[in-house]
């Protein structure tokens, strides 16, 4: 898995990642899981959207849950 990098290079200015993707097969998503436990890191499924059109803010989600953009 590539998180090398991340243990290399990254680790000291980052508080977390969007580790959840839908291409994930169980085995990755473990290791990503156990990565970011590992490191006290945070987890999320990321905020971005892939919708076509474009349906940004559509849900009443807090920012503290989605984060803020732009």
């Amino acid at each position: 898995m590539k998180t090398g990098i991340f243990e290399e290079y990254m680790l000291e200015y980052i508080d977390g990642f969007a580790y959840e993707r839908s291409r994930h097969n169980a085995k990755t998503a473990t290791h990503y899981t156990n990565f970011a436990k590992k490191h006290s890191l945070l987890m999320t499924g990321g905020n971005d959207c892939h919708q076509k059109p474009l349906l940004t803010g559509t849900l009443d989600m807090p920012v503290y849950v989605t984060g803020q953009c732009g």
